[in-house]
């Protein structure tokens, strides 16, 4: 599924990284994504820029991860024109992400890929703890704006990593999302 940026950069455009890509504007987001254990969250964008991906990050909002989570990962999966979800880059699991609020945590990742402008991707998070979750930094829409063409927003429950694809039909719309994104 291809998309194409606006001709003449507004606000949000012009406030773009400089190096690497997020998945939603860094203006717009707040804090209150709390994650849920065992549920890998996807966070829609069509990529504006060609490049590698050797590094993926997310932010911390105010609430850190409690102590001692046994899965904490982020990924990226390429979107196709059905919505069904292939993972093309992830970090190894780390208990270190999400330890300190108010901070960016950057993994390397595992399969470094190339990501291609006009592609649709989905950044994904995962946290396995049953201690407390922590809260990302991101944006709180309506189910109804993330579920439009093109989704903005999904999960899917139950997971002890982060598959290997997901079907379209097996996700839920979400109204979080969370911050992230990929640095070459």
């Amino acid at each position: 599924m291809s998309f194409t940026a606006y001709p003449t950069p507004g606000i949000i455009d012009s406030n773009n990284l400089a190096v690497g890509e997020s998945c939603i504007s860094r203006l717009i987001c707040g804090t209150g994504a709390t994650l849920v254990s065992g549920q890998v969250n996807f966070t829609y964008f069509t990529a504006q820029k060609s490049e590698p991906v050797n590094n993926l990050f997310t932010d911390c909002a105010g609430t850190a991860a409690g102590a001692t989570p046994t899965f904490c990962a982020i990924g990226m999966y390429t979107v196709d024109s059905g919505g069904n979800l292939t993972l093309v880059g992830q970090c190894a699991n780390d208990t270190t992400i999400w330890n300190t609020a108010f901070a960016r945590f950057v993994r390397a990742n595992t399969t470094p890929f190339n990501k291609v402008a006009g592609q649709r991707y989905a950044h994904a998070v995962l946290c396995i703890t049953a201690a407390a979750l922590p809260v990302l930094r991101g944006y709180a829409g309506t189910v109804v704006d993330t579920a439009l063409a093109p989704q903005l927003a999904s999960f899917i429950g139950g997971q002890a990593n982060l598959p290997a694809s997901v079907a379209a039909g097996s996700l839920t719309v979400v109204s979080n999302m969370q911050y992230g994104g990929v640095t070459p």
